[in-house]
């Protein structure tokens, strides 16, 4: 085979590799990458023994290939001009933001493909023939490959052409990926050793069960337009709680003059929750100046062999300026507010009240149960099976954790660490869990692992453990 390695890469980041020999080809190769310098769309030879690399620059991507130096330029780079056709139509902008390998399943086959049409099928030069481009091919100079590295720094080329073809590309995947798990893990270890002082004590997890939260409940400083109850006022909406769903149907609705009360035990109280958004859904809100962090993609890990990646931006909300604009918006428009707990809801012929904790009686022409999934308030004329959803979350600081800072894990369903947790993994198949990964940064990371429904509903440890599990 005429051509004998191929690789896709972003500056440094290989993205996906086909090597059809044995050798240090792909580390010779990772070299000249890092040592080209910064340009725009180009085309470059570098001669090393009796093989050249040949590389073309384009899109932000460099698309590399070692071939005899028998073969010439002309089908090489048609070779390469191709490649960056079908990645380009394959993953477009992703490619920019993607982790190292990640189209390395699927793309290095097509790498494989296409080295062997170039290689051996003869109507692959008839083609290239008429390209516009083969005049300008025929320039390139090629260079010898110390022209880039520097002294000292020359790698003798190694290639054993005896083996049958092989992707080493997958080995070396997987082997950085058991380094960088075994260095997060050791990370982790001794980032909560160095908190047993502060009473948490962890031994590879172990009482992560048993972690509290270490947050206290905080409240806005913020004037309401408080209830009272001396003038007996008929509302058009009573709303029961005043979590983000309660608020905005309350700002919203108190838009168009309707009289809005809302009862809660603590309606000034920051929500304890984590909240994560699509930007464009927020932009839609004009709530776009709410999230506190905003990642420029997303990514779903369906399983060990098998990533999709989401051009689309999500973003982490800050609590504090949600509530603080819904209650701005809220006050402006006239909404009442009431601090107790509602004990009963009565219904009449033309109206309907509650009752609250402390004494006092609100009527309405409608109300609003926006309390959560565990009020009492809301009836049913049959026996219901509810569908369940719960989570664990927690804000952890890590020395370097192992997560991409531009990209929002959306869900990993991976179970392959549950390998050694027969029991979690029989269960997991039954009742499926995910991970969550937020990477504030390189040190601090909110992760959460969620079952998204489940009937009946798991239990709160049973989370517990499959997040320690994934840790």
């Amino acid at each position: 085979m005429a051509i004998l390695y191929a690789v896709v890469a972003r500056r440094t980041v290989v993205l996906a590799e086909f090597s059809a020999v044995t050798g240090n080809t792909g580390a010779l190769a990772r070299r000249i990458l890092e040592k080209l310098p910064e340009e725009a769309d180009s085309r470059l030879c570098f001669s090393q023994d009796r093989y050249i690399f040949h590389i073309l620059r384009s899109d932000g991507l460099s698309f590399l290939c070692m071939a005899n130096d028998t073969f010439g330029r002309r089908i090489p780079f048609s070779y390469l001009e191709d490649i960056h056709m079908r990645f380009m139509k394959n993953y477009g902008r992703v490619a920019h933001y993607a982790p190292a390998y990640a189209m390395n399943d699927e793309f290095s086959r097509v790498l494989h493909q296409q080295m062997e049409f170039f290689s051996s099928n003869p109507s692959a030069d008839t083609l290239n023939r008429v390209r516009a481009e083969v005049g300008e091919i025929r320039t390139i100079m090629v260079e010898n490959i110390e022209k880039i590295l520097e002294r000292g720094d020359r790698i003798e080329l190694l290639v054993d052409k005896t083996e049958t073809m092989q992707d080493g590309a997958f080995h070396f995947k997987k082997q950085s990926k058991r380094l960088r798990r075994a260095l997060w893990m050791k990370n982790a270890k001794l980032l909560t050793s160095r908190k047993t002082h502060h009473g948490i004590y962890s031994s590879k997890f172990g009482n992560f069960l048993n972690l509290k939260p270490e947050s206290k409940p905080e409240c806005l400083d913020f004037d309401l337009s408080w209830f009272n109850p001396s003038d007996r006022p008929c509302f058009d909406v009573t709303i029961i709680g005043t979590g983000p769903g309660g608020l905005r149907l309350a700002e919203q609705v108190s838009h168009y003059g309707i009289k809005v009360c809302c009862v809660d035990p603590s309606p000034l109280s920051v929500w304890p929750n984590n909240y994560g958004v699509w930007v464009d859904e927020f932009e839609s809100l004009r709530l776009v100046d709410c999230p506190d962090k905003m990642w420029p993609m997303t990514c779903v890990y369906i399983d060990d062999h098998k990533t999709k990646y989401l051009d689309r931006p999500y973003g982490r909300v800050c609590r504090k300026k949600l509530k603080t604009k819904l209650l701005e918006n809220c006050v402006s428009n006239s909404v009442k507010f009431h601090k107790a707990k509602v004990w009963q809801v009565k219904h009449q012929e033309f109206e309907s009240a509650i009752e609250c904790d402390d004494g006092s009686e609100l009527k309405a022409s409608l109300i609003v149960d926006a309390s959560g999934f565990a009020s009492s308030f809301v009836e049913y004329d049959k026996p219901r099976n509810h569908g369940y959803q719960i989570a664990h979350g927690i804000l952890a600081e890590i020395d370097n954790h192992p997560f991409d800072l531009d990209k929002m894990v959306r869900m990993d369903w991976r179970d392959s660490h549950l390998g050694n947790e027969p029991y979690l993994r029989a269960n997991n198949s039954k009742i499926p869990t995910f991970l969550y990964a937020m990477p504030c940064d390189s040190s601090l990371i909110f992760l959460e692992e969620t079952s998204l429904v489940s009937r009946p509903v798991l239990s709160y440890m049973e989370i517990k453990r499959r997040m320690v599990a994934s840790l």
